[in-house]
């Protein structure tokens, strides 16, 4: 069985035993998608940051938007100027205005 959308594009699946893991030490990543698996459309990732570590330092993403799905615990994460913290269950969009793909485009 093909997994299609309805414009006939390929569905993009990744199984969590599938997935390609990385050990950056305090943090432990699941590679569920990058740009050559879908097109240059989105980088997706599980991670797992370690209590008490510093995680990773401030930066941006010049060509996709980034979003945080909080599923445990809490995270502080910069936003602009001011660093927030966010709880289990919180979302955090951080868009840039120069990537190709946001806003996404279509319905």
């Amino acid at each position: 069985m093909s997994l299609l959308n309805a414009d006939g594009s390929p569905v993009l699946l990744t199984r969590a035993s599938d997935a390609e893991m990385i050990d950056v030490g305090a943090t432990k990543m699941a590679l569920l998608a990058d740009a050559d698996t879908s097109g240059g459309v989105i980088n997706a990732n599980r991670a797992r940051i370690a209590p008490g570590s510093a995680g990773a330092p401030p930066h941006f993403h010049a060509s996709s938007a980034e979003i945080f799905f909080v599923l445990g615990g809490s995270l502080r994460a910069l936003a602009g100027d001011r660093v927030v913290t966010l709880d289990s269950q919180d979302r955090f969009d951080n868009h840039f205005i120069d990537s190709p793909h946001w806003p996404p485009s279509g319905p």
